[in-house]
């Protein structure tokens, strides 16, 4: 509906049928979305793009704030075909959150694919300096299967100095490209390897 928002106040719209299809910053009602207010909104459309695609908002920052979202549409992200088109921040509701906040009666109850995608979230792709979740009361939830490449997480695909609180997820995880490594961890007078 909207490519870019700044400063934009965005309340009670409801997104029914079809498909949205983008490259990167792809979302049902706004691609990017800078110090903006979204509040009380319905997608059930489908959302296919390769990096910062979202149910409802692609990528938000700048003290965004993201209240009552509500996603049935599936989400897909697919990697380009140039050899450095990766394909990245892909989420239930919102590709990636910067500095920004999700919460109130939020929850994503459409399929997130992701094949060889990374930090893929079932609510957030990639959460940096935000906070999601309500600080009491009702929890915010994921209800389906969040498929990809890695760093993939039933909430939060990748998570860097966020607060995550009173949050759920019912759906399963399927990291498809991932590695094994031993698990090295301290104690308080010898280091272990398992």
């Amino acid at each position: 509906l909207f490519g870019y928002t700044d400063g934009a106040t965005i309340r009670n719209v409801t997104l029914n049928s079809g498909s949205v299809t983008g490259d990167q910053f792809t979302g049902a009602l706004v691609g990017y979305a800078s110090n903006s207010t979204i509040e009380n909104i319905i997608n059930t459309q489908d959302v296919n793009g390769r990096s910062y695609v979202g149910g409802i908002v692609g990528a938000a920052g700048s003290g965004s704030e993201l209240t009552n979202l509500i996603n049935v549409g599936t989400v897909r992200a697919t990697v380009g075909t140039a050899t450095n088109e990766n394909s990245f921040n892909v989420g239930g509701i919102v590709g990636s959150l910067d500095n920004s906040k999700l919460d109130g009666t939020t929850y994503n109850l459409g399929a997130v694919i992701a094949g060889d995608s990374s930090a893929v979230g079932g609510l957030v792709g990639r959460a940096t300096n935000s906070t999601i979740g309500n600080e009491k009361g009702e929890v915010i939830y994921n209800q389906l299967n969040v498929t990809g490449g890695h760093e993939v997480g039933g909430i939060v695909g990748q998570i860097d100095s966020s607060t995550v609180q009173n949050v759920a997820n019912y759906g399963d995880i399927s990291a498809q490209d991932f590695a094994e490594e031993d698990y090295q961890y301290h104690t308080a007078d010898k280091q272990e390897t398992d």
